[in-house]
């Protein structure tokens, strides 16, 4: 009989590529049976969050969708919860669990994998499973936006927890610990999954700038602007849902293939940029990984994580840090610079990622 895991998962199947659907994949290599369960909603109401899933639906029919490979053992599950707000949200949760989830679900999982500490965490003994990873995504509770029950579910759920993962720095070191002080955190930084490309020219001057991923909240659209403004030349490779970009960023689509999407960064761009409008603390950008890969200089805010990796990014304060560290970029530097990312990258194979988690997986409690 093939062992059964429960993915509870804060974002859908069919979104941006993340380690959500790498380790689901991987537990389907390992012969389980995986019930995902997406878009596990864990922020608060707010009438700026529901314009902006109106204002979504309406710009997504003119704009590429993401549609990611479903292994034939992995099972998407959409969740009806309420994001968690107080025993109000809880007992309507209770009873939507009940009355319409749990008859989806298997009775029993050996391995459950929680992204998001939702109301679920509440309803976890029901599936008796021998081994319970809290996979932490971020700083919840610096981040705000979040009701107060949902850092009592996350606090639950550390004590309960049989395994707790994170990819960043900041949870490791700093986060984490903090809540909970006697658990121990194993970082597992996301792999490369892409092909080695033969070294590229890259050029000493740099003039086209490129981004790619979601474009979210988070992102700082106004620097887009100051670039396009000091002449650069600005590109974007991903979705723009809320469709509020600079009409002068020239889009590329949304391309799945990490290869593909490599090699269409290295021809196009002189430099890459990861830029957020606030310090994101807590996050390891996913993208990082095959930024990387690119041998292009990345361009990325200060935050905790950036500031860890300051050896092979190139950090920014403001924007006119960033316009001067653009200005001064020296190419001999730079190729200094890469052959430790070049250490670094060996070190993030997917080979070694899978090795790592399955020992996780398999481990004895």
């Amino acid at each position: 009989m093939n062992k059964k895991a429960l993915v509870i998962s804060g974002i859908a199947w069919n979104a941006t590529y993340q380690r959500h659907h790498l380790n689901s994949t991987i537990l389907s290599e390992l012969g389980y049976e995986v019930d995902f369960l997406q878009s596990c909603k864990s922020s608060k109401f707010s009438f700026g969050k529901i314009f902006d899933l109106v204002k979504k639906k309406i710009s997504r029919k003119n704009i590429d969708t993401v549609n990611n490979f479903i292994p034939k053992s992995i099972n998407v599950i959409s969740c009806k919860l309420l994001p968690p707000s107080g025993a109000v949200s809880l007992l309507i949760n209770f009873i939507i669990f009940h009355l319409f989830l749990k008859p989806k679900l298997q009775k029993k999982y050996d391995t459950i994998i929680i992204y998001t500490p939702t109301d679920h965490v509440n309803f976890l003994a029901t599936f008796k499973a021998k081994k319970v990873i809290y996979d932490c995504v971020r700083a919840f509770s610096e981040w705000g936006g979040y009701h107060a029950s949902l850092y009592k579910n996350e606090r639950s759920l550390l004590d309960s927890a049989t395994v707790v993962l994170c990819d960043s720095f900041y949870l490791k070191d700093v986060h984490l610990p903090s809540i909970s002080h006697n658990i121990e955190v194993f970082q597992l930084i996301p792999p490369i999954e892409v092909n080695k490309q033969p070294n590229q020219s890259i050029s000493p001057k740099i003039k086209t700038i490129g981004y790619f991923g979601s474009i979210s909240d988070h992102i700082d659209i106004i620097v887009f602007n100051k670039l396009i403004a000091n002449g650069y030349d600005v590109l974007f490779w991903g979705i723009d849902d809320l469709a509020i970009l600079p009409n002068q960023v020239r889009k590329f689509g949304y391309i799945p293939d990490q290869n593909t999407l490599l090699s269409s960064l290295i021809k196009e761009c002189d430099a890459l940029i990861i830029p957020y409008n606030k310090p994101l603390n807590g996050v390891y950008p996913a993208k990082l990984s095959l930024s990387f890969c690119s041998g292009l200089p990345v361009f990325c805010s200060e935050f905790y994580d950036s500031l860890a990796l300051s050896s092979l990014l190139y950090t920014y304060k403001s924007h006119d840090d960033l316009l001067k560290k653009l200005t001064i970029f020296n190419i001999k530097s730079h190729t200094k610079r890469n052959k430790k990312v070049d250490e670094f990258t060996l070190s993030l194979s997917i080979d070694n990622y899978k090795y790592k988690f399955k020992e996780i997986i398999n481990a004895k409690n």
